[in-house]
């Protein structure tokens, strides 16, 4: 297994694919191409996991949404068992099969929201989502956690499909989909909407 503190370092075969899985945000900044989630992009690698002027849970859900291309109504959905730290050292996130693994300073700040997250929500104190909302047994309102991204500048749908059509164009599309929790006609659409060919798409193989 690769060093984490490699940006584009990944376990070898990571999602069943041949080459390492690049997390979008960290390929976009070291290539340094310009999308759409430029600001994403720079931020993330950057800023995000360490800046306390914004607080722990718009964080973590701009690094989900940026590194993992995950809708925000899911990340809200998502539950602290989805979050896992082996002995290793290494920290997993249960999006789809086979989990994904969070790389090195991202791991810090979601275990950081692991441990805190029903600091400010005492009505939810057991719950297990990893986003508990201020209601018993609820995750966090999607228009509450959504203004708040918006209120630190923080990008939503247009980074989000950016960061997933890089991850298409580099890892074949049923991989991202099973490993992601995406639908194969998700992943298949916006590997195609980026102009990625139909045998990149399948990998290589054209058969049926």
């Amino acid at each position: 297994m690769g060093e984490l503190g490699d940006p584009l370092c990944e376990p070898s075969g990571f999602l069943g694919c041949p080459r390492p899985f690049p997390l979008s945000a960290y390929s976009c900044r070291r290539a340094g191409r310009t999308s759409p989630s430029a600001w994403g992009c720079e931020q993330v690698a950057v800023k995000l996991p360490a800046d306390a002027a914004i607080p722990v849970r718009p964080r973590a859900a701009a690094c989900l949404l940026l590194l993992y291309a995950q809708p925000l109504s899911r990340i809200l959905r998502l539950s602290a068992a989805d979050l896992s730290l082996h002995d290793d050292g290494q920290t997993w996130l249960r999006l789809g099969d086979p989990p994904s693994p969070v790389p090195v300073p991202f791991d810090a700040l979601l275990l950081q929201l692991a441990a805190t997250r029903h600091d400010h929500v005492p009505a939810n104190h057991d719950s297990g989502w990893l986003f508990p909302g201020r209601h018993a047994g609820q995750p966090a309102a999607y228009h509450s956690m959504a203004a708040q991204l918006r209120d630190h500048g923080l990008p939503l749908r247009t980074a989000r499909i950016s960061a997933l059509r890089q991850l298409v164009l580099q890892v074949p599309a049923p991989v991202v989909a099973d490993a992601l929790g995406f639908h194969h006609t998700t992943t298949t659409r916006q590997h195609l909407k980026a102009g990625g060919p139909w045998s990149q798409y399948a990998g290589g193989d054209r058969g049926p």
